[in-house]
């Protein structure tokens, strides 16, 4: 009996292309085409027909490799599946009962929901609306996730924006305008995961100097207070504890003025904040810190956070994470 071929419509980890792919029986015949160069036996308005297919899943699903994380998900997978549905019955009529045709593996979708589980985002369209899957990892700020991270903007709205009008045409397709905010946005999330000890520093900096100016008493929250470690000051009057180390807090404060992008070597403000305040529980703190959302604007991505103090320490901190990875626009209370 002659072996069936099995064509499979596949992404290629290691190129970061879409090809026609083959079982070992039809490899020989056929091998793996990159898009658009396929030479299957088929009509030439069939052909058309899977061009356009193609070239509108290779456009949504914005191949290009970010942080080494894909963008589509699995129910985005399954949409197209059943878009593709009759061009697919009316290859297999086409071709003949040769040839065993598998337009999208059936376990793609699960291949690209594990390769999103890590850090990075989706944006897609859904019912008009720009929404938003995966996830962004701030570091002790906290991971954000689904329906935490936000794109208040309509598409419209997006169109205007500066990183839009400087990488676009302004006649460019809404799906050409998603993929661009994909790579956009999962660059500048990569660019966060590796420089996220100087935006965690710059964070707790600014964190402490606002404790600093309100005199923030943590003594009296007994998971942040460590009394054995109260080397200098008094308890009973909090501007003690600050007092001594103040000079030596705002003297850190031009890093909070410089890039966190990895362009300047930055110390670690974690180890000189523990040596100014023995006596507070730092450890205790970042696990208690709440993510709260994250939104996503033009060349921009804010946040926001509070504590598990009863928001003693921060209650709705906010700040701005520009390109630079400066945090800007902060305010907390």
């Amino acid at each position: 009996m002659t072996p069936k071929f099995k064509l499979e419509f596949m992404f290629d980890w290691g190129s970061g292309t879409c090809v026609w792919s083959a079982n070992d029986e039809a490899k020989e015949k056929f091998g793996s085409y990159p898009i658009g160069t396929h030479d299957l036996p088929i009509s030439d308005e069939l052909k058309k027909i899977l061009d356009a297919l193609i070239d509108f899943y290779q456009l949504s699903m914005d191949f290009e490799k970010t942080n080494g994380d894909l963008l589509w998900n699995k129910e985005q997978i399954e949409d197209f599946r059943e878009s593709t549905q009759e061009a697919y019955e009316a290859l297999c009529e086409e071709l003949g009962s040769e040839y065993e045709i598998e337009l999208i593996p059936d376990d793609l979708g699960e291949a690209f929901e594990e390769k999103n589980s890590g850090s990075g985002i989706n944006i897609f369209l859904e019912d008009d609306e720009l929404k938003i899957s995966g996830s962004i990892d701030l570091g002790y700020i906290g991971l954000f996730e689904g329906s935490q991270i936000e794109i208040d903007d309509t598409l419209e709205d997006i169109r205007e924006w500066d990183i839009v009008s400087d990488n676009l045409d302004e006649d460019c397709s809404d799906e050409e305008l998603i993929a661009f905010l994909n790579r956009y946005f999962n660059d500048f999330v990569g660019k966060i995961s590796s420089n996220i000890e100087n935006i965690n520093g710059a964070f707790l900096l600014h964190v402490f100097m606002d404790m600093d100016s309100y005199e923030c008493n943590f003594t009296v929250i007994d998971d942040l207070f460590i009394e054995d470690k109260l080397f200098y000051g008094n308890e009973e009057d909090i501007a003690e504890i600050y007092n001594p180390v103040r000079e030596g807090l705002y003297n850190l404060s031009p890093y909070l003025e410089t890039p966190n992008d990895g362009s300047i070597p930055k110390g670690h403000i974690l180890t000189v904040l523990r040596s100014f305040y023995p006596m507070f529980n730092f450890d205790a703190f970042l696990a208690n810190i709440i993510p709260e959302c994250i939104g996503l604007h033009d060349g921009e991505i804010s946040f926001q956070c509070s504590d598990d103090f009863d928001n003693a320490i921060l209650c709705g901190a906010y700040g701005v994470l520009d390109e630079k990875l400066c945090i800007n626009d902060w305010h907390n209370f």
